[in-house]
């Protein structure tokens, strides 16, 4: 899981980069994931979990992250771990912002 943690951000999307509250895809790439989710909730250790445990795929999983901005919010994300050579090299994610459905 800490390798998860630690994996570097190879691609992104302009979704991606509004999400995380930052300007342009280039302020993203070669970030440690850590650096723009700088807390280990709950939820998300146990996705994590989830994730190696299932093989690397997740479906329609909520999560809640604190980003760099120190600003909390709720996600719902899939994710799908390419696999070469038996090495986790690939990680493809898709999130929602879901905040304001879950803080009604």
């Amino acid at each position: 899981m800490q390798r998860i943690y630690e994996s570097v951000i190879a691609y992104c999307n302009n979704a991606f980069v509004k999400l995380y509250g930052f300007e342009h895809y280039q302020k993203v790439i070669g970030k440690h994931f850590s650096e723009i989710s700088v807390t280990r909730t709950e939820s998300l250790i146990e996705v994590f979990t989830q994730f190696i445990r299932s093989g690397y795929n997740i479906v329609e999983q909520e999560i809640y992250e604190i980003k760099a901005s120190g600003k909390g919010h709720w996600f719902l994300i899939d994710a799908h771990g390419v696999i070469e050579e038996g090495n986790l090299v690939h990680i493809w994610k898709s999130q929602r912002n879901i905040s304001e459905r879950k803080n009604l």
